[in-house]
């Protein structure tokens, strides 16, 4: 027990000391971070642009007036969300292999490994971009989301 508890103070130690070091290879993390971020947030921000515009043409923007929560209607639309869904995802796969691609604008040292944060840029900045470059999607995904919690009873209704 006691081996234990020495064993995860030493871990604590040596993460925290990790976290706080300010070497040359953490400043080039920093720097291939950044540059993913921009990277991603300009190709995001592109392709969901183009993604939304052809979304506009193949599906129609959730019909305010039509509050039927009916399993076919539901099912049209979560058909549809589901091939948007698909879309995307593809043009994430394809801005991700674009961007590697693309060399860092900086020269590093040979104790520097490179792609080792695009996970962190990448997911971050693409996800907040296609969350709120598709406002016909999200519309789709709160109507189901509000239906699905009216038939399971999760949904309170407002007070007047």
């Amino acid at each position: 027990m006691k081996t234990r508890s020495i064993k995860q103070r030493k871990h604590v130690k040596r993460r925290v000391k990790q976290l706080v070091t300010h070497d040359r290879i953490r400043y080039y993390k920093i720097l291939e971070t950044v540059q993913y971020t921009i990277l991603y947030s300009l190709l995001g921000f592109g392709f969901a642009v183009l993604t939304n515009k052809i979304s506009y043409h193949l599906f129609s923007p959730l019909d305010e007036t039509d509050k039927s929560c009916d399993n076919r209607h539901l099912l049209r639309l979560l058909m549809e969300v589901t091939i948007q869904l698909c879309f995307i995802s593809l043009c994430i796969f394809y801005i991700i292999k674009i961007v590697k691609i693309i060399p860092l604008f900086f020269s590093v040292t040979e104790d520097f490994r490179p792609y080792t944060t695009t996970a962190y840029a990448g997911g971050i900045a693409i996800s907040f971009i296609f969350l709120k470059m598709q406002p016909y999607l999200s519309q789709k995904l709160e109507f189901i989301m509000s239906c699905v919690m009216k038939k399971t009873g999760t949904l309170k209704e407002k007070e007047s």
